[in-house]
């Protein structure tokens, strides 16, 4: 079967107290401009007196193991397939390789200026409504691009916004794409200071946060400035660059999903510095840089490891205290590229924020939206990881820094934690998407967190993620096909107690593998909370349905008390291997297919699609599953459930097996 920037309130309790305890005040906006503190105070982990912690990741890390980035700052997909053109019987497919960049409105191919759209596998130009080619500068995880013009030392941007409600696209006979958008409907924001001058802004310098709410960059003679996504707001927090003496300073920024925090790194200048922007002080005048806390970080590598020398490379931010960066060590004559964390006093350094593993519920099939890649049918690929699904809600709504998803529509467990690995990622054999068997596709797999080609659990062990969700065993239940037999009889589905007798034993069959695949995956990450997530009850058993939902009133009742059943296995089974159980049974109630007149349905009902027989349905996997509001409904209640991820993994419990 198929996280507005924020701080908690226990978060700014945190920082309010500290503050109190340590400088008699501290405050600040982080939308807006830093506000004034006591200038020896540090109000941050960065700031404190102890030293930022330094750890190798890797080591000996050759070029081809770096991921791809536009200018050296914005990661991108590695090895991206742009198809321009698709195969048909008279024709040939036409197709290239880039670095591409995954949106809210789809993948976007910066160097060609080419767009794959959510749901669709063509890539296309993208025009306005003139018929002019337009440049767009891709977002990351936003629905939010960037348009740009020539400026004296850099370019003029102006934000576009809800690009996806303003995107038409045009097919013409070959099957190429071209994409219009009108720049006279949508809510566009050139982006000026506060002398209401436009912004020269130094794109080549740019890098946003993961979640697609802020980017920093060098505006030209004027300093370094963070722009709000949402708002349009610069704040300029740092003297800036020249560019004009003949030294370019190959200049590497990041910038925290909250917006707080800010690094840079410049190997000429000797640079690499990370910035509190919660610490800083009003400017002397308009347009001029603030004063602002800030740390420099090149001692602390070198304390770390003596054979460090030069600045990093290839900057991020994994969460607000932890900083990832590829580095280099020179000993005895051999220079080494590393990669490495460095840590803030008092946090565990994290590699990667969150990873949702699973089937449908998770990949958000029904939520349509499907990312790149992942609804295609040669190479077949039918994962339908959906851009409205829980986890990237999740991920946005908590300012992470790095977020994916890898569950897979018709996900078994077998496909998180196969015994049989070799086999499953690299000899067809029980993979839900064909093609890229030669290991030599690891990296691009691993790099771009393509779904359906690897078993989940590697993903794990390749990123050691802070935080896991996984919704799986429906499938391996047999729930979608318990349901599609019930749409397709006429009398009363299960009905007999034998019938359901074999059910609840395939349900209890399941508790075992259950425990297995979450003691695994603890194996594969022990540092990682996992947090089992259960399934919402789809239907309201007493209900009125429309004629979409094709059930009568005892298979309503049965549905609903398969999925309390299902729940209570996986309950056991989390308890048991002693992993974090959130039950999101309740979720959707109010909005549950048959509810109550007036209440929009947080749930498809029979749904056509493209899964079946010449890709016409009848009945698509959409079927049954929640929409996008239910993924929403989804988001809240797991983020409510689990305090908004800051639940820990409980001890393992003893548990009898069901019978």
């Amino acid at each position: 079967m198929n996280l507005i920037n924020r701080f908690t309130v226990k978060s700014f309790l945190h920082l309010f107290l500290l503050g109190l305890l340590t400088a008699g005040t501290v405050g600040f906006n982080i939308y807006g401009k830093g506000q004034s503190v006591h200038a020896d105070t540090p109000v941050s982990p960065w700031l404190a007196a102890e030293a930022p912690k330094l750890t190798n990741l890797k080591t000996n890390v050759g070029f081809d193991e770096i991921p791809q980035h536009i200018d050296g700052n914005q990661e991108c997909l590695t090895k991206q397939s742009f198809v321009v053109r698709p195969s048909k019987p008279w024709q040939s497919e036409q197709s290239y390789v880039a670095c591409g960049v995954d949106t809210v409105y789809g993948t976007v191919d910066r160097s060609a200026l080419n767009l794959v759209r959510t749901g669709t596998h063509i890539a296309g130009p993208v025009y306005d409504q003139y018929g002019t080619k337009l440049k767009l500068y891709p977002i990351p995880n936003s629905d939010t691009t960037i348009t740009y013009s020539s400026a004296p030392s850099g370019l003029y941007i102006t934000l576009q916004r809800d690009v996806s409600k303003h995107l038409t696209t045009d097919v013409d006979s070959s099957g190429k794409v071209r994409h219009t958008l009108d720049l006279s409907t949508v809510a566009s924001h050139l982006v000026k200071d506060e002398l209401s001058k436009p912004v020269d802004a130094r794109l080549d310098t740019a890098a946003s946060s993961g979640n697609g709410k802020w980017m920093v960059f060098d505006y030209s003679y004027v300093g370094l400035v963070r722009l709000n996504m949402e708002t349009g707001e610069v704040f300029v927090f740092a003297p800036g660059y020249k560019y004009n003496i003949g030294r370019d300073p190959a200049l590497n920024l990041a910038i925290s999903g909250d917006g707080r925090y800010v690094a840079e790194s410049s190997y000429p200048y000797s640079a690499f510095r990370v910035y509190d922007l919660s610490t800083c002080s009003e400017a002397s005048e308009p347009d001029k840089p603030a004063s602002c806390q800030s740390r420099d970080l090149r001692q602390v590598l070198k304390s770390g490891n003596p054979d460090q020398i030069g600045t990093p490379n290839y900057i991020s931010f994994t969460d607000d205290y932890t900083l990832k960066f590829y580095g280099t060590t020179l000993k005895d004559g051999v220079k080494e590229r590393h990669v490495q964390l460095l840590s803030a006093y008092g946090h565990s350094p994290v590699e990667f924020s969150y990873l949702s593993l699973g089937d449908s519920f998770a990949s958000g099939e029904g939520a349509f939206s499907y990312k790149a890649g992942t609804d295609v049918r040669s190479p077949l690929n039918k994962c339908h990881v959906s851009v409205n699904s829980y986890p990237y809600l999740i991920g946005s709504q908590l300012n992470l820094d790095d977020y994916e998803s890898v569950a897979c529509s018709g996900a078994k467990i077998k496909d998180i934690n196969s015994q049989g690995i070799e086999d499953y990622n690299h000899n067809k054999k029980g993979r839900q998407s064909e093609g890229q068997e030669n290991k030599d596709f690891d990296a691009k797999i691993f790099s771009n967190f393509l779904p359906g080609y690897r078993i989940q659990k590697e993903f794990v062990k390749n990123y050691h993620p802070d935080k896991i969700t996984v919704s799986i065993s429906g499938n391996d239940m047999g729930f979608g096909n318990i349901v599609r037999n019930c749409v397709f009889w006429n009398n009363d589905c299960y009905a007999s107690d034998y019938e359901r007798a074999v059910i609840v034993k395939t349900v209890n069959d399941r508790f075992g593998e259950l425990v297995a695949m979450y003691n695994q995956l603890k194996e594969s990450s022990p540092a990682s909370t996992i947090y089992a997530i259960g399934y919402p009850k789809l239907v309201n058993p007493g209900g009125v349905c429309d004629t979409n939902v094709h059930a009568s009133r005892d298979e309503l009742r049965f549905f609903d008390g398969l999925e309390v059943y299902i729940n209570s296995v996986i309950k056991k089974a989390a308890d048991k291997a002693g992993v974090y159980y959130v039950d999101v049974s309740d979720a959707l109630v109010g909005n549950r297919l048959c509810e109550a007149n007036g209440h929009e349905p947080a749930v498809n009902g029979l749904t056509a699609g493209d899964d079946k027989l010449f890709d016409i349905g009848p009945i698509g996997n959409e079927s049954y599953h929640p929409n996008a509001l239910g993924h929403e409904l989804l988001e809240k209640a797991i983020l409510e459930k689990t305090g908004d991820f800051s639940a820990k993994n409980p001890a393992p419990k003893y548990v009898e097996a069901p019978k």
